[in-house]
């Protein structure tokens, strides 16, 4: 299941210039955004801080070139997504080089239907960034104990690894998500027919960049989504 963004040129991405522009009046406006400082650390969710982090993440993601900077959109893409079915936002901690930081972060599984109709899971995501407007941006993406690790400076793809060590086990899903699909960014498409609930994770990842370097994000709790697609959607 793929969440996929318009480009430059469709009608959807000039309406998506036009909710922009509205998004980022509002984030002006002296409401407070998770992460925006590079040592802040996040507060505790509200009602609009999921809805005021899509705003930036999508003001962001306008500036990026489709072609020199896809990875990089692609990273806000999925961000916007979690946080639309309500991934509330944790504090994480994610160490490069030796060196352990604390970031805000989202994270969910998205479980597809197979051709029998037995659900499985897909790669569980884990989206962290820090800075203003998400200078730094990482993803760490979980798959059968493989993990792969993405980190961005700003506009720069910084290292990503092919394969390492990961795990993410979920506990049993326990709530309902407080979706804000509603104020979904016109230029991030979601499929119908998904439903969501409110679950915890532990997750833990490890292994070498391609700067060269090392990654490792240890075993912690998340609190995420869980998004459940039917088969053909």
């Amino acid at each position: 299941m793929r969440f996929s963004e318009s480009l430059p040129g469709d009608p959807s991405y000039r309406r998506a210039r036009t909710v922009r522009r509205a998004f980022v009046t509002a984030a002006l406006c002296g409401v407070a955004i998770a992460g925006c400082s590079g040592d802040s650390v996040t507060a505790p969710p509200t009602t609009s801080q999921n809805v005021v982090l899509m705003a930036r993440f999508d003001s962001v993601l306008g500036t990026l070139d489709p072609g020199t900077q896809a990875r990089r959109r692609e990273l806000f893409s999925k961000a916007i997504t979690l946080l639309a079915f309500g991934a509330p936002v944790q504090n994480v901690r994610l160490t490069v080089n030796g060196t352990t930081q604390s970031y805000s972060g989202v994270g969910g599984f998205i479980v597809n239907d197979d051709v029998e109709g037995h659900p499985s899971d897909s790669a569980y995501t884990l989206i962290a960034w820090r800075g203003d407007a998400a200078d730094t941006l990482a993803q760490v993406a979980v798959f059968e104990q493989l993990s792969t690790f993405e980190l961005t400076f700003d506009t720069t793809h910084v290292g990503s690894i092919g394969q390492a060590n990961g795990t993410a086990q979920a506990a049993a899903p326990h709530d309902t998500c407080t979706s804000y699909l509603d104020h979904l960014p016109s230029d991030v498409n979601v499929p119908n027919g998904l439903t969501c609930r409110l679950e915890s994770v532990t997750v833990s990842a490890s292994g070498n960049t391609d700067t060269p370097g090392t990654f490792a994000f240890p075993s912690q709790v998340v609190a995420g989504v869980r998004v459940d697609g039917q088969s053909g959607s």
